[in-house]
């Protein structure tokens, strides 16, 4: 699987888990007030998405309830066991607001 590797306080380039020379780099832009998400193919951009900063936690909240939804490869599946528990996505925004919180601030 491909891990994050920052590149600056504002950048975060992840691997493709297929392909190791596609990333995907995510850009915040905070006096803007969106987030760019670019695709890499070696060294060119391939595709770009700019998300709103008030869209960026149902994103997170979309990747954390895909990794809860999907059963872990390493242990056998539970018939009848209770569900999992809600994605941590609180502390996700936490995350991201303590982050655009900061960078605004250099900004300043």
């Amino acid at each position: 699987m491909g891990a994050a590797r920052v590149i600056t306080e504002e950048r975060s380039w992840f691997a493709d888990a297929h392909r190791p020379d596609r990333t995907l780099r995510v850009s915040p832009h905070p006096t803007e007030g969106v987030v760019t998400l670019s695709v890499w193919d070696g060294h060119r951009c391939v595709a770009t998405h700019r998300i709103a900063r008030e869209s960026v936690p149902d994103l997170v909240g979309c990747l954390a309830g895909g990794l809860v939804a999907a059963p872990p490869t390493h242990l056998s599946v539970v018939r009848d066991a209770p569900p999992p528990p809600p994605p941590a996505v609180p502390g996700a925004v936490r995350w991201w607001r303590r982050l655009t919180t900061a960078t605004r601030l250099r900004l300043r």
